[in-house]
């Protein structure tokens, strides 16, 4: 009844015999907000700015989830967007708060409609007349349950991801996402983190400008350690407007079953170049560097170590170009690879 309540990343759920909260520019609810199912009989309901009118015809199973806040989560939408699901929808209209406007000139506006499953967001009809300041209404008659937001014209709501997974490969870790549409899509920042570390960039992939087919994306995490990750996806539009797209599962990378000393990358190289190896059990570890002759240039590693991945950078920018050896050495392990320098 008065002030603003924020839910954070948490979700307020209305009962089905709730009534639609009265909001205003200081009294509203930021974050996910839910409404159960009700039967609307054959009226009309509205709540948290998403109403149906039913006319003769019986609606069942009438449920909203608004999602809104600071930051949005829809580009350059709105910061609201709504899951409806409401059975024979004749006309739904959308309310929200000039709060919300997210800097955009809200004279005309379309509503989008992405269905059921968040992927190609597609505008409902043609640009409407809304309203003026408080509150924001326009109405369409959607084709299906799923989701909504509203944008004006200039601002076409942007990337949506059909897909983002994960594959684990030893201590390498694949990416692979999939668009179904681009809007002015410049590219994808890849971020990772452990319970350790905050957010760090590792990679970038470009977009594909603006496109109306699929797309499907890359990006191999590789030689890291063991334990726990997160992964996210920050797509950056050319203009500079961003969002994040959550890995939903967590990646855990384990201790290796064995020992190993993999090829150096990349190689060819010059002048530094990354050498991975894996330990089955805690020992005492060497890593060396000789050339032609047999002569150590390089002592890498020395000490002991517990069981898991490892990556140990090589730099030769004092080196002469030519073929070098490395050699891992253990109590119980030895390997010895080849590698090219070329300057």
């Amino acid at each position: 009844n008065s002030g603003i309540l924020n839910t954070g990343d948490k979700s307020i759920l209305f009962a089905n015999t709730a009534s639609d909260p009265i909001e205003n520019n200081t009294n509203r609810i930021i974050g996910i907000v839910i409404m159960q199912v009700r039967d609307i009989g054959t009226g009309s309901f509205s709540f948290l700015g998403a109403a149906v009118n039913s006319g003769v015809i019986p609606y069942n199973n009438f449920s909203v989830i608004r999602t809104t806040g600071p930051t949005g989560n829809v580009g350059p939408s709105i910061f609201c967007n709504w899951l409806v699901n409401v059975d024979n929808t004749r006309t739904l209209t959308l309310t929200f708060l000039s709060v919300y406007d997210n800097g955009r000139d809200m004279t005309q506006a379309n509503i989008w409609y992405s269905g059921p499953v968040v992927g190609l967001w597609s505008p409902i009809g043609s640009p409407s007349n809304i309203s003026g300041s408080d509150p924001r209404t326009i109405s369409v008659a959607p084709s299906g349950n799923g989701f909504f937001t509203v944008s004006d014209p200039s601002h076409p709501v942007p990337v949506e991801l059909a897909s983002f997974t994960s594959a684990i490969n030893g201590n390498n870790v694949n990416l692979n996402w999939s668009t179904v549409s681009e809007q002015n899509n410049s590219g994808f920042d890849i971020e990772r983190k452990n319970s350790n570390f905050s957010w760090e960039k590792i990679g970038n992939v470009a977009g594909n400008g603006t496109s109306n087919i699929v797309h499907s994306y890359s990006f191999e995490d590789r030689n890291i350690v063991s334990g726990k990750y997160n992964y996210r996806l920050k797509q950056i539009d050319f203009n500079g407007n961003y969002k994040y797209y959550d890995l939903t599962n967590e990646v855990i990378i384990g201790l290796p079953g064995k020992y190993d000393l993999t090829q150096n990358y990349p190689n060819p190289f010059n002048p530094s170049t990354t050498i991975s190896y894996q330990l089955s059990q805690a020992n005492f570890v060497s890593l060396k560097i000789y050339n032609m002759i047999g002569k150590e240039v390089g002592n890498l590693v020395n000490e002991n170590q517990t069981a898991g991945f490892y990556s140990v950078k090589f730099d030769a920018s004092k080196l002469a170009s030519g073929i070098y050896f490395y050699k891992l050495q253990t109590n119980d392990f030895t390997a010895t690879k080849k590698l090219l320098l070329l300057k």
